[in-house]
């Protein structure tokens, strides 16, 4: 099961703006979908190394990219308790292609191990 990654990159305004934070955690997340037997899949982890999501072009290649790629998903985990513009985005597409979304509040795996029966 390939599962897309849904978490904050650059930040949330007044909440968590700390990008090097948001990598990490979702760099954390991945490795708790890959040690659960599954593939994750988090488009702001991949694009974000080739392309600079501080220009406004190239943000937009790499969000079209992710979301072609969420149509291959499986299923959809939302990491946080508030959520991105790109965030809204992302789970905004996840619906209109009918993939199933499952919603964490925290993002850290230890808590995520608490949330999941798998």
């Amino acid at each position: 099961m390939i599962i897309y990654v849904c978490s904050a990159y650059s930040g949330i305004p007044g909440l968590n703006d700390n990008r090097e934070e948001n990598i990490k955690a979702a760099e954390d997340i991945c490795r708790f979908i890959m040690k659960k037997g599954y593939t994750p899949f988090a488009p702001h982890l991949l694009y974000t190394r080739f392309t600079d999501d501080d220009r406004p072009d190239q943000r937009k290649a790499g969000i079209r990219c992710g979301l072609e790629m969420l149509s291959r998903c499986d299923e959809m985990w939302v990491c946080g308790k508030k959520f991105s513009e790109g965030m809204i985005m992302e789970i905004n597409a996840a619906r209109r292609f009918g993939i199933n979304i499952r919603y964490f509040m925290n993002r850290l795996p230890e808590v995520l191990e608490e949330c999941l029966e798998l």
